[in-house]
């Protein structure tokens, strides 16, 4: 399973501007071809990730939020966050 749909958000794309995301898109990025191609077959367990910023650029490029990109969508931290409040604030 890919990590990213991109691949599968490219080919819901028409023709022409599916192929955009094989050369303009990585050109757009400062990327290079290969990376892009990279990015479009991580496996879900593979550790690498694409960086927040390019995530962005191409959440924007296929008009969706970023989150869309992902195949599993991360897990919300569920964990209490610490009161910060200026009287805990010394404590730490």
């Amino acid at each position: 399973m890919l990590k990213y749909r991109i691949e599968e958000l490219r080919k819901q794309l028409p023709y022409e501007k599916a192929r955009l995301v094989f050369n303009w898109l990585p050109q757009q990025l400062g990327i290079t071809p290969k990376t892009m191609r990279d990015w479009r077959h991580l496996d879900i367990e593979d550790s690498r990730d694409i960086p927040a910023e390019k995530l962005f650029q191409i959440a924007s490029f296929f008009s969706v939020d970023p989150v869309e990109l992902f195949t599993e969508k991360p897990e919300p931290i569920t964990a209490t966050r610490p009161d910060f409040n200026a009287n805990k604030i010394d404590e730490l």
